[in-house]
């Protein structure tokens, strides 16, 4: 079809002709047309192999398609060298010749070709039929498999409803078993708790005997401290009696120190009355002794000696008759300071008695109640096989009885008392009352106007050389600096 198809395109007009150039001519568009119904016969081939190739493999189809496009591009071309060549000369018969020839092993070729087409077209048929077979058989399998499945779920429910069967009588089993274990705890819990119990009361026994022999302990410990107890008491009656001695010395002491201070205080004022008086006269006396006019010594040319030679004394002596009147000069007050009241000069040593009080009754000893020894006992425990012991809860700290400690504190304190009042006694009252005028080393100063130095009494050997040192050294720095301390009258 697509041969007469081809022969219809290509109808030249091939009429006879008289001259040797249309027979040339039409020979050589017969050969033309031959040539071109081999190659719409070979290019018929390829797309006919493209095709059959196109149902096994879309690549295949389009190699095919695209052959075939190059193909009928190919034949228009040589469609076209056919029409140029035909209006060629003579001269181009050999070569179309041996174009013919080329294009006859073209097609011996192209059928070779042709013929592995259809063998390889028949061998791909034998592939799908193969192909369509397994598809069969894979079909009719999936199909049995399928009814398994289905056999499989059936019996899969069968077995879920048995499995829940069987989780009911479980559960029930379950519940069973869990009451008797709970009947079996509540036993074993009540077995515990009268262990517990019984440890407890054996415990408390234990402890209530270990307060026993405590108790006992501290009967005796009492019973041997009372004899003790009561030599205190002696002691402590014949120290009050003691103390109470020493402070009426003291008070007999501190008023001999008053009286005498007074009569010091008295004298002292008397004594800057004294001096003042003495002062005041020893000026007017000057005043009046001033001579009113200077002697007239005569200057000459004798020396030194001859001149004091020729002097008398009373030549110094003045002999006029006139006297200055001098006026009375004013007392001034240096001091103001108010008379102190004449003090006896002897003065009852015999104080007033002092009004003696009962003092109030203190305890001596205090005994404190002991704590009683806590029981800490760990909650049981029912699931496993170790019975709970219960732990004492017993305090580690060792303190110092109180009653020590206060006895001890009662002691200290009585000695403190005891060396206080012999140093009173040994120094004197004012031996620790600071800033006193009456210094062991003279008068008390201020070093720089304020440091005080030598108000103090020392009360050792040590503190006296120590002091007589520091006093000393204070005069000297004085001394250095210029600075004279102000007397106290």
């Amino acid at each position: 079809m697509d041969g007469d198809n081809s022969a219809n395109v290509f109808n030249f007009n091939l009429a006879p002709s008289a001259s040797a150039t249309d027979y040339r001519g039409a020979k050589r568009r017969k050969e033309s047309e031959k040539k071109t119904r081999v190659r719409m016969a070979t290019r018929k081939l390829e797309v006919d192999k493209a095709t059959k190739k196109q149902a096994h493999d879309e690549r295949g189809r389009k190699l095919a398609e695209s052959a075939a496009a190059d193909s009928l591009r190919r034949d228009d071309r040589d469609r076209d060298l056919d029409r140029d060549s035909i209006m060629q000369d003579d001269d181009n018969y050999d070569i179309l010749r041996q174009e013919i020839h080329d294009l006859k092993k073209q097609i011996v070729d192209l059928s070779g070709a042709h013929a592995n087409s259809r063998r390889e077209l028949q061998g791909h048929q034998a592939e799908n039929k193969a192909k369509d077979d397994a598809i069969t058989a894979l079909t009719n399998k999936n199909n049995e498999l399928e009814n398994k499945f289905v056999e499989s779920r059936q019996t899969i429910n069968h077995l879920n409803q048995s499995s829940k069967d069987v989780d009911g009588h479980l559960n029930k089993a379950y519940a069973d078993l869990e009451a008797s274990n709970a009947g079996r705890k509540a036993a074993i819990k009540a077995k515990d708790d009268a262990d517990a119990r019984c440890k407890e009361k054996s415990i408390e026994v234990a402890s209530l005997q270990g307060h026993l022999v405590k108790a006992q302990t501290t009967i005796n410990n009492l019973a041997s401290t009372s004899s003790a107890l009561e030599q205190l008491e002696r002691d402590n009656k014949a120290l009050q009696a003691e103390i109470d001695n020493n402070s009426d010395v003291s008070t007999q002491h501190d008023q001999e120190i008053a009286v005498k201070d007074a009569r010091i205080q008295r004298l002292e004022t008397e004594l800057q009355k004294a001096l003042q008086g003495k002062l005041s006269a020893e000026a007017a006396i000057a005043d009046a002794q001033a001579p009113t006019a200077a002697p007239q010594i005569p200057h000459g040319d004798e020396s030194l000696e001859s001149e004091l030679a020729g002097l008398s004394d009373s030549e110094f002596v003045d002999v006029s008759s006139t006297f200055e009147q001098l006026e009375v000069s004013e007392i001034h007050e240096i001091a103001s300071q108010v008379p102190v009241p004449a003090v006896p000069l002897h003065a009852s040593t015999q104080t007033e008695a002092s009004d003696k009080t009962i003092s109030g009754i203190h305890s001596i000893i205090e005994i404190a109640p002991e704590d009683t020894m806590s029981i800490v006992q760990t909650p049981p425990q029912f699931l496993t096989s170790v019975q709970p012991v219960p732990t004492v809860a017993t305090s580690k700290k060792q303190s110092v009885s109180k009653f020590l400690a206060a006895l001890l504190l009662f002691l200290v304190i009585l000695f403190w008392k005891q060396q206080f009042e012999l140093s009173r006694n040994d120094h004197g009252y004012y031996a620790r009352s600071h800033h006193s005028r009456y210094g062991a080393f003279g008068q008390g100063r201020y070093l720089l106007g304020v440091f005080p130095v030598g108000f103090d009494i020392g009360h050792s050997e040590w503190s006296e050389r120590l002091c007589a040192y520091m006093s000393r050294a204070i005069l000297s720095f004085e001394e250095w600096a210029g600075s004279t301390p102000t007397p106290m009258y």
